[in-house]
């Protein structure tokens, strides 16, 4: 089976479906059948699933995968039925065996209604849906600190640490064949630029260190070493003498040097990053942080790119989906 390959009208959308900051609970997705019936939806997933067998394509967290391909099931409506949630939001509705309407949960996670009965044709690709053993994770994950449809960014233990220590590593994930950017490229392959570059920048005060690169389950992970601070806008919030009351001239001079201050420890940071020739390709103030001493790291180096390659990446914002 030749592998698809969009004309241009048809690649926007696809594209826009995948894109970093599509939503997770459907991205993936872009033909969608619907059988009448469990007779119906057997033979669809036989017969596609035989040909789209070893396929490539994007996991779609929402759906159960068939077989090993890019073939997908889930229990959802398709009519125009609307029920109110109970703050009064308008969703798109499933109706129970006795006919009342309850909201159809899209997550980003198979969980088929509890009333539904999968079929037996489907259990066997159910149990293969089980993800890996916790104990595959070399880390603790303590928190999630950012989704997108790329993958997660977590604050996590590393191996050897107690559990009221500070956490001090930063997990970031990568799904294949999702999130991808103006140049259709995907997340893994920007974690494993970013982690080269990363490894290039090595020994920079101010730059995270590179502590490892793993792969669990599906997914791909770098895990980088946690930088304090808080992002450069917050500072800037704290501090601003113009929003307290009062007109102490003092207070505004000595902002002016500490800001002054902080600008040209980023600049030198800079040069320093530029010297070993990189690019960070994505500075702005919530990745520039300050610490408690105010000195300045940079964090994410996700955009960031060799300073000889021709074109830098970049990310793509999706027509058909806004991040919350």
């Amino acid at each position: 089976m030749e592998p698809y390959r969009p004309h241009d009208g048809a690649q926007e959308p696809l594209l826009s479906r995948n894109s970093k900051y599509a939503g997770r609970e459907a991205s993936g997705k872009f033909v969608t059948i619907y059988p009448r019936n469990e007779r119906e939806l057997q033979q669809i997933c036989d017969e596609l699933g035989a040909e789209l067998s070893g396929q490539a394509g994007h996991y779609v967290l929402s759906d159960l995968r068939w077989g090993s391909g890019p073939l997908y099931v889930r229990y959802g409506g398709f009519t125009d039925r609307l029920c109110a949630t109970p703050t009064g939001e308008l969703v798109p509705a499933i109706a129970r065996p006795d006919g009342t309407l309850e909201p159809d949960a899209r997550r980003p996670v198979f969980a088929p209604p509890e009333w539904v009965e999968l079929p037996d044709f489907l259990r066997p690709h159910l149990t293969a849906r089980t993800g890996p053993s916790p104990r595959a994770m070399p880390y603790r994950i303590v928190r999630a600190l950012h989704f997108s449809n790329g993958g997660g960014v977590y604050l996590a233990h590393g191996p050897g640490t107690a559990e009221n220590d500070d956490p001090a590593v930063v997990l970031k994930e990568a799904r294949p064949h999702a999130g991808l950017d103006r140049h259709a490229v995907d997340a893994v392959t920007r974690l494993a630029r970013e982690a080269n570059l990363l490894g290039r920048l090595a020994g920079i005060d101010g730059v995270p260190q590179l502590l490892s690169r793993f792969t669990v389950w599906e997914h791909h992970f770098i895990a980088m070493e946690h930088v304090e601070g808080r992002p450069l806008g917050q500072w800037m919030a704290r501090h601003y003498p113009l929003s307290r009351s009062g007109d102490d001239p003092s207070r505004l001079a000595d902002y002016t040097r500490r800001a002054l201050t902080l600008l040209h420890r980023l600049e030198l940071l800079l040069e320093r990053i530029h010297e070993r020739g990189v690019v960070h390709g994505d500075l702005h103030p919530r990745n520039i942080l300050v610490d408690e001493d105010e000195q300045v790291s940079l964090v994410d180096f996700e955009l960031a790119w060799d300073v000889e390659r021709p074109v830098a990446p970049g990310p793509r914002r999706s027509r058909l989906h806004r991040s919350g």
